[in-house]
């Protein structure tokens, strides 16, 4: 069998395929970090949103059994209190830490801005501590003045415990229970204002990151160099 080449028909040479394998990929190169990047925000998201859930169910099973919200005894009392009604019954504990928090010394929590003064809340100090069977931490303490309504229990959630960042709204988010309920924690003191966009910001300390992933299923905010705006979802000049 014969074929027939042309000279008029044109072909790839090695040079050409091989710039164009290389275009391709620094294209992937760039590409591939974000989709990561989004890929691992997507999980985070998905744990926050599953821990609310939980907490929520576990909350509200604890109302309904004692048609009350809570006792008030001390704040010692209050935390061993929670750990038996509420963490203890309903979720698998790989590790019991206790209220001498042994185990987790050694971490240190930063806020949003990169700043330690979230150690001021004194996480490793004053919590109670526990670890979940996937390596997340949970840090409870059975009172708060969080919000100007009420003193209320609230948690801390360490998506992946001992690991780094450990920072607020990235990988560490704050519930807290108000009355029945069980809220993501706001940066502002009164629950009214839960979504009005002229006090959310989560840059700083990063608490009120929690409530924009459970009401809007992102972490955009990590994209700002200022807050993002609640309504829009865009970024603040």
């Amino acid at each position: 069998m014969r074929y027939n080449f042309d000279k008029n028909n044109t072909a790839f040479t090695l040079v050409e395929v091989l710039i164009t394998l290389s275009i391709l990929g620094i294209v992937a190169a760039m590409a591939i970090p974000n989709v990561i990047r989004n890929y691992q925000r997507q999980v985070t998201v998905t744990k926050v949103k599953k821990m609310y859930s939980d907490l929520s169910v576990a909350y509200g099973q604890f109302i309904a059994l004692n048609g009350r919200t809570w006792p008030f005894v001390s704040e010692k009392d209050d935390s061993i209190y929670v750990y038996e009604n509420i963490i203890k019954p309903y979720f698998y504990i790989k590790t019991d830490g206790g209220l001498d928090k042994s185990l987790f010394q050694g971490i240190d929590y930063y806020c949003q801005d990169g700043t330690t003064s979230c150690n001021a809340k004194n996480v490793a100090n004053r919590h109670y501590a526990v670890e979940l069977k996937d390596g997340s931490i949970l840090w409870f303490k059975g009172r708060s003045g969080l919000y100007q309504e009420g003193v209320m229990p609230y948690f801390i959630y360490d998506i992946n415990g001992i690991k780094k960042p450990n920072k607020f709204g990235t990988d560490v988010f704050v519930f807290s229970a108000y009355e029945y309920e069980l809220y993501p924690t706001l940066d502002t003191n009164n629950l009214k204002e839960f979504y009005n966009s002229s006090v959310y910001n989560c840059k700083v300390s990063g608490l009120g990151c929690t409530a924009w992933v459970i009401a809007k299923g992102n972490m955009k905010y990590l994209d700002c160099p200022k807050k993002r705006n609640w309504d829009t979802e865009k970024c603040n000049p």
